[in-house]
């Protein structure tokens, strides 16, 4: 085998510490480019929930099918770790609902409806790297309404003045319904395209702090936002 001359080696040597500080250099310059620090972000995402049967107490539950909600996140990168702001999220799952009568000697009964849930929750969350692409953990306590679209009594009218309609009268069934205090973790990825521009995945999972029980609602997120 031909050996390498003293020159031509280190003529490759050359070549290959200029080849490494460009590239070292590359990176250090998309690093000092890059930032989170100081900087407001908003998203948009889509929650997609897993079907979830949960009981309470006196043999009542509830099963909520699969579905996808949508929310907005709002907040403010204190430095390329921590960020803190409130998020929106809304669903509107299709319900079963197995219910107890409180008089002995009666079935149990089953009503199917909509589920509707809304929750603003204050989040934490904790980036790991400081480079664009970082793995992440949120955790928050927050507010949860919930309609369960159960009639609670007899349908009441009422008329009002439309600005399209003119004089309209209607009538409208009072329902279930419950404001709750609500918990939320969760851990993902993130990845900044670009200094305005980024997208975060993640999984999360909902306690609600409901009367006889406190059940956990699983959901996989997709975000799209922009810093600024």
């Amino acid at each position: 085998m031909a050996s390498l001359s003293i020159p031509a080696f280190r003529s490759s040597l050359r070549v290959a510490l200029l080849l490494f500080s460009a590239c070292a250099g590359t990176n250090a310059f998309a690093q000092a480019e890059f930032s989170r620090e100081h900087t407001f972000e908003t998203t948009l995402h889509a929650n997609f929930y897993d079907s979830k049967t949960a009981s309470f107490d006196h043999n009542t539950s509830i099963k909520i099918d699969s579905t996808t909600g949508w929310g907005f996140f709002w907040g403010y990168n204190f430095n390329n770790f921590f960020n803190a702001g409130v998020d929106m999220s809304w669903a509107q799952p299709n319900a079963t609902f197995n219910i107890q009568p409180a008089n002995a000697g009666l079935n149990p009964r089953s009503i199917g409806g909509d589920f509707d849930t809304f929750s603003l929750t204050a989040l934490g969350t904790v980036n790991f790297i400081q480079g664009p692409f970082t793995p992440y953990l949120t955790g928050g306590i927050g507010w949860t309404s919930i309609n369960t679209s159960i009639p609670t009594g007899a349908p009441q009218a009422g008329c009002w003045w439309d600005p399209w309609w003119g004089y309209v009268c209607n009538y409208y069934y009072p329902t279930a319904y419950a404001d709750k205090v609500s918990y939320l973790g969760g851990a993902g990825l993130r990845w900044d395209a670009t200094n305005h521009f980024f997208v975060r995945g993640s999984w999360n999972r909902q306690w609600v702090d409901m009367r006889g029980g406190k059940p956990t609602f699983d959901s996989w997120r997709a975000e799209l936002g922009i810093k600024f």
